[in-house]
């Protein structure tokens, strides 16, 4: 019988947050998750190997992989992709806390259906302050189930939600991240947006009745908080020539997504691209709302 740790690897890129690090691998012991934790860190200086030695004593399967503190975010998750071996992978945030026991479900639900892609389960969101908890509050997951990859698309950027910590299957997961880093996108922009978007047009996103992660509220959490905190303008986003040299551009996005959607719903690129632009209307519209309204 297969086991759940040959069939799901665990990734925790980390960087500078050794706190929120050693606070992870703490969890991940006491709750004896069943699957092989791989850190990846390109912290300026890496966590010390003594620091995870009891959890190695204590049985947990977990093992930490240097990076440069220059290596770009996507490169680096990228790098742990190429040496994970099972066929199901979860990227782990260091300042997040996930659900073990959603994960054999998650897997069970991926191996018996091909036409989903991903798995997620009802997540939460908390706020400290000095170490008391402030508030507690849903962190939008969501289902997105229609047969069509165009209809899945339209229905993620209507109500766009994460799906980068999501349960997904290890071979599409490392392919999309070689197209993107390929390509050079930044992952506070396009590069997350084009990572979700080609998790829903190749397959269907799974929403579990039951909880499976609890994020930490903070400055530096999200994509949207980081772009803000840069004073990234939705409208530069796509007008302004330098920040699509640095960032990537509307352009590339569409692009990257377009040979797959024609792939699934056997169009033409033409189709597709004015798909890929009517799904990612309410998006664009949504930001510029919040920026200015």
């Amino acid at each position: 019988m297969t086991t759940l740790r040959e069939q799901l690897t665990v990734l925790v890129p980390t960087f500078n947050r050794p706190d929120r690090l050693l606070r992870v691998l703490r969890y991940y012991s006491a709750s004896q998750c069943p699957v092989s934790m791989r850190v990846l860190d390109s912290s300026a200086t890496p966590i010390d190997a003594r620091a995870i030695e009891p959890f190695v004593a204590h049985g947990t399967d977990v093992s930490v992989t240097p990076h440069a503190p220059t290596t770009p975010a996507l490169v680096k998750v990228l790098k742990g992709l190429e040496t994970v071996s099972t066929p199901y992978v979860v990227i782990w945030a260091d300042d997040d806390f996930l659900i073990p026991d959603a994960f054999e479900e998650g897997v069970r639900l991926l191996s018996e259906n091909p036409q989903i892609s991903l798995v997620h389960g009802q997540s939460g969101l908390f706020r400290l302050d000095d170490g008391r908890l402030q508030w507690v509050a849903p962190y939008p997951q969501r289902a997105i189930l229609e047969e069509t990859a165009s209809a899945r698309l339209r229905n993620h950027f209507r109500r766009y939600s994460v799906t980068f910590y999501s349960i997904h299957r290890t071979e599409a997961l490392r392919k999309n991240f070689e197209q993107i880093c390929r390509l050079g996108l930044d992952w506070h922009t396009w590069g997350e947006l084009a990572l979700s978007a080609l998790g829903v047009i190749q397959g269907k996103a799974c929403l579990m009745d039951r909880l499976y992660m609890v994020r930490e509220a903070h400055a530096a959490m999200g994509s949207a908080e980081i772009r803000n905190a840069r004073g990234l303008d939705p409208f530069d986003v796509l007008t302004d020539a330098t920040f699509a040299r640095e960032h990537g551009s509307y352009e590339m996005f569409r692009d990257c997504l377009v040979p797959e959607l024609v792939r699934q719903d056997q169009m033409n690129t033409a189709s597709a691209r004015e798909v890929i632009k009517q799904a990612f209307w309410p998006y664009l519209v949504e930001q510029m709302e919040k920026k200015w309204c």
